[in-house]
């Protein structure tokens, strides 16, 4: 997602707004150029995805997934649970309900559909 943003920054160009007299959704990510020019740049406030009913969003260390399988939110810490086997949502529903919010909102910004 950080693809486009870089391309348009190196290219000195700006993404439209509207195409053929229709609004069309920005773009997501950021440019990766401050840190192909050695610096550094801010993170993202979290990323997020959908793919056939495949769900799931990621801030800094905290990972919500879709389990289709359950038809369930299951909730990882990737600090201390890389591998993803100890689903933490049955005890932290403060923390699911936050992300799964963080979900939701970014699934109508950019169009998913269910």
């Amino acid at each position: 997602m950080d693809i486009m943003p870089t391309c348009l920054e190196l290219a000195g160009a700006t993404y439209p707004t509207t195409y053929n007299g229709h609004k069309i959704k920005p773009v997501e990510g950021k440019s990766l150029m401050p840190i192909l020019r050695s610096t550094t740049r801010a993170p993202h406030d979290f990323i997020a995805w959908e793919h056939f009913d495949s769900r799931a969003i990621r801030q800094r260390n905290w990972k919500l997934v879709w389990s289709k399988e359950l038809k369930k939110w299951e909730l990882y810490d990737l600090a201390k649970d890389r591998a993803e086997m100890h689903d933490l949502a049955g005890s932290m529903p403060k923390k699911v309900a936050e992300l799964r919010n963080l979900y939701e909102e970014w699934a109508v910004k950019v169009g998913v559909t269910e």
